[in-house]
This record gives structure tokens, C-alpha cells and sequence, in this order.
């Protein structure tokens, strides 16, 4: 059996495929070029498929690129949900509060 495939090369897939650039990928997502390189080869090779067809002056999605990318997105929207769902989104404020007063003496 092959391995998961992680968000994080869900992430890097879907974001080449709407920039239509790796640099600009990268550059979004605030990784080297490099990472989303490597996250895509390894991508690719866990499912055993060319996602994406790379020249110098284009990116193209292949069919499985196209078909993935319409189930990747569907998951990466499905974690960003589940993340807004746990956080809190009210202003109320939280924690401790520590106050210093002065030691109150004499007669008042």
C-alpha cells in the first residue's frame, strides 16, 4: 500500500495550478522554489502519475492534474473548515488578568 498523501503537497499542487507558476507558488505559500518542486515530484511519484506538464514558458495540467486538482480542492477548502470551526471567532478576551494595586493604609 503507498503512502497518504500529505496536505502539504495537496497544497503546494493546487496553489502551482491557480499561479500557474512554481516561483509564484512559492512565493505565496513563503517557501523556496525548491520545496514546492520537491512536493510536487513526490506527489507525482506517490501516485504514479505525470500531474503536470513543465516547460520553461508553461505549466499544463495533464488529465489526472485536472482531476486531482478538482478533489484537492474540495479537501483543502474541507481542512480550512474544520480549522474555522475549532477557533474561536468572537472578541471576547481570554486568559488571566493580573492587577497591581497600591496596599491600601490608614484611615479612609
Amino acid at each position: 500500500m503507498s503512502e497518504p498523501v500529505e496536505t502539504a503537497e495537496l497544497l503546494a499542487f493546487s496553489k502551482t495550478v491557480e499561479a500557474k507558476s512554481l516561483s509564484r507558488a512559492a512565493a505565496e505559500l513563503g517557501v523556496p522554489r525548491a520545496t514546492i518542486s520537491r512536493r510536487l515530484a513526490r506527489l507525482e511519484q506517490q501516485l504514479g502519475v505525470r500531474l503536470l506538464r513543465r516547460s520553461t514558458r508553461s505549466l499544463v495540467l495533464t488529465d489526472a492534474g485536472t482531476a486531482l486538482y478538482r478533489h484537492a480542492r474540495i479537501v483543502l477548502d474541507a481542512v480550512k473548515h474544520a480549522e474555522e470551526s475549532v477557533r474561536r471567532n468572537d472578541d471576547a478576551v481570554r486568559g488571566d488578568l493580573r492587577v497591581s494595586v497600591p496596599p491600601m493604609t490608614g484611615d479612609a
